[in-house]
């Protein structure tokens, strides 16, 4: 059950979102007890990850091998929303092999379709499930994880804990709405990253790293 914050419950702590992130970890655990991949999203995922290792490690942690994806989202000027994905880790991490895909925030659920379908589709995964820190609004009916730390608020913009705002404020130790001052600090780059294959959403190509 996703603890429901309203905005006046901003800022998150350091304390409660860690709370909250080993409860994720207990959960799949709890659901598979005999052991999963489980893979973050990047950027966003990397301190969602981080905690989950410490907790996995006091239990079996050759059970619960973690991994990363890069990928990102991309609307263009018709609001047609794409997805890229940078890299893929070693297949025999998924293949076979029951997955769960770990989010930071779920907006559109978009881009945690795209990479679950892929993985289910390219490299055979056995079950592909998903935990996300936090979910905007009403969670989307076709990414449905199955656990959740936090319910936003759909019209906040938040920072912090691996969400950002333009790249930025990325490591805040809190969970909080963006403000105006920090938007007018971060705009934006267009930061060149390795060139993704983007390919529009349930259609999806990747360009891999192989050992």
């Amino acid at each position: 059950m996703a603890l429901q914050i309203d905005t006046e419950d901003f800022p998150i702590s350091q304390e409660v979102i860690e709370d909250a992130i080993k409860v994720l970890a207990a959960q799949i655990t709890q659901r598979y007890p005999n052991g999963c991949t489980v893979c973050g999203i990047l950027v966003g995922a990397l301190p969602i990850i981080q905690i989950m290792q410490t907790f996995f490690e006091r239990n079996n942690p050759h059970l619960y091998p973690t991994c990363f994806v890069g990928a990102k989202s991309y609307v263009d000027d018709k609001q047609k929303e794409t997805v890229g994905i940078y890299s893929i880790p070693s297949g025999h991490l998924f293949n076979k092999r029951n997955v769960v895909l770990v989010d930071d925030v779920i907006d559109t659920g978009n881009t945690a379709r795209a990479v679950g379908k892929m993985l289910g589709e390219r490299f055979k995964a056995k079950e592909v499930n998903m935990v996300a820190l936090c979910v905007k609004g009403e969670i989307p009916p076709w990414v449905s994880p199955e656990s959740v730390g936090f319910q936003l608020p759909k019209d906040q913009f938040v920072i912090g804990y691996g969400m950002d705002y333009n790249g930025e404020y990325r490591d805040l130790k809190e969970i909080r709405p963006v403000t105006e001052e920090e938007k007018a600090a971060a705009p934006s780059k267009n930061p060149k990253t390795a060139e993704p294959i983007v390919s529009e959403v349930g259609h999806v190509e990747q360009r891999m790293d192989t050992d």
